[in-house]
């Protein structure tokens, strides 16, 4: 289904849905590796429209980990039940929903082979996706958007539980509605917000935060480099993905930076992302120009990421393809002969 306000009827979708679960008993929602709030409040919201719409049970499952606090503080609050994909039987479920991802891009463990029951998701759609309903709207910040509609046109009564997650999904998906959000996106966080447990709401926004991530940030900040507006820095080993998108993030509220690129090496991989602030840079058009495997990486117009297979490379190996990457993302921003400088340059600093 094409993108763009209006462009989609919920109640379409319904009923597509209705026939094609008709006759299932149990369904699958997956949710990419290592789920983001998007990922598992839309897990959780179409779980919830499984059972009071459908009356059909489900299961959520995700692969890697979920080590952000905001996300752990946002599970464990919650009460939102989620299971380890290594540890099920996908065979004993009849159909799969994938939930913001697509099959084949690099971020979950579907190949494009790989056919879904039900895709809905946010990112621009992919030339190979196929489902028996396929609900993408690129145009809108979160896919948590599209799974409130859903609840809404279902008349479903939405728990403050569920509610909540919804509610910050979108907000921090959109950066607080600074990030690629429609008017879709505000509509539907001003739904579930006043349905939220506000109470909640806060201890995930302010969680407490492990030691480890002061050492990466503490990393994060010695190894950053900048040259006029942007800023690249690589953390080297890390305790888990997802502080790589909290830093770009971190980095991109520097008053005279416009883009970021963070990279950092868990397990056997290279995990990247890249922020922008700018109207001229397409975020997503950017990163698949780096040298990556293209299937890998994806994003939007304001934020991007990328996985690349560090298997059986030396150290020296591993800086040579971080060089490549600083390198190439500095090129295709308009950057030639680049002199980095490190970012905490105490130079000029009150002693």
């Amino acid at each position: 289904m094409p993108g763009g306000k209006n462009s989609w009827n919920a109640e379409s979708v319904l009923k597509r849905l209705e026939d094609i679960l008709a006759g299932k008993e149990e369904l699958l929602i997956l949710l990419h590796t290592h789920p983001d709030p998007d990922a598992i409040a839309s897990g959780a919201a179409l779980q919830l429209l499984l059972k009071e719409k459908f009356k059909l049970s489900s299961s959520i499952a995700y692969s890697g980990i979920i080590a952000r606090a905001e996300n752990r503080t946002m599970v464990k609050k919650l009460g939102i039940h989620l299971k380890q994909y290594n540890r099920i039987k996908p065979s004993r479920y009849d159909s799969i929903a994938l939930i913001d991802s697509q099959p084949g891009a690099g971020n979950n463990v579907l190949s494009v082979r790989d056919r879904c029951t039900i895709v809905i998701d946010h990112h621009p759609r992919r030339k190979d996706t196929l489902g028996d309903l396929v609900l993408i709207n690129p145009e809108i910040g979160a896919t948590a958007t599209l799974l409130v509609e859903l609840l809404k046109a279902a008349g479903v009564d939405v728990p403050a539980d569920i509610a909540t997650a919804l509610a910050y999904a979108i907000d921090s998906e959109t950066q607080s509605m600074h990030r690629e959000a429609s008017a879709e996106d505000i509509e539907a966080y001003l739904t579930v917000y006043t349905q939220a447990s506000i109470r909640k709401y806060g201890e995930i926004v302010n969680p407490n935060l492990p030691h480890y991530y002061f050492l990466q940030l503490g990393r994060a900040l010695n190894n950053a480099l900048i040259y006029r507006n942007t800023i690249t820095t690589h953390l080297t080993r890390i305790y888990h993905p997802e502080i790589i998108a909290e830093m770009a993030d971190f980095f991109l509220k520097h008053e005279r930076i416009s883009s970021v690129l963070c990279t950092g090496i868990f397990r056997e991989s290279l995990i990247l992302s890249i922020r922008t602030s700018s109207e001229r840079m397409n975020a997503g058009v950017l990163i698949k120009k780096l040298p990556l495997v293209k299937d890998n990486a994806g994003g939007h117009d304001r934020s991007a990421g990328g996985v690349l297979s560090l298997e059986g490379m030396s150290a020296g190996e591993i800086n040579r393809v971080v060089s490549s990457l600083v390198d190439s993302f500095a090129r295709h921003l308009g950057h030639e002969d680049v002199r980095w400088k490190p970012l905490l340059d105490y130079t000029d600093f009150p002693a």
